[in-house]
């Protein structure tokens, strides 16, 4: 018996850690990662719980990610829209503050 169904779409957050943006100029990123967002971020604070996740993302290679799930995740609803674009967050993260950006898609 499922406890919940999420409905939506994943997107992809590239995550920039910077020490400085400065405008007009080439900015240094100390690290950065790449990690599935949206629903997918919800998924650790429902850990115990058998949730079904129906949700899409874009046909534009990225359909293969692989999903950071939790036990009792049924991800096979993920629907790959012929021609979808994933949506992506863009988010720079400046000491104490985070400015995202973000391009809509799936």
């Amino acid at each position: 018996m499922i406890d919940l169904t999420l409905l939506g779409c994943l997107t992809v957050d590239e995550v920039l850690y910077v020490d400085s943006v400065k405008v007009g100029e080439n900015n240094k990123v100390s690290r950065s990662y790449l990690r599935l967002g949206g629903l997918a971020n919800m998924l650790p604070a429902l850990q115990g719980l058998k949730v079904d996740l129906v949700a899409s993302i874009g046909s534009n290679g990225l359909e293969g990610c692989s999903v950071p799930l939790k036990d009792g995740v049924d991800v096979r609803p993920i629907l790959v829209p012929q021609g979808g674009k994933t949506a992506f967050a863009h988010i720079l993260v400046q000491e104490e503050q985070r400015t995202s950006f973000a391009e809509w898609g799936a």
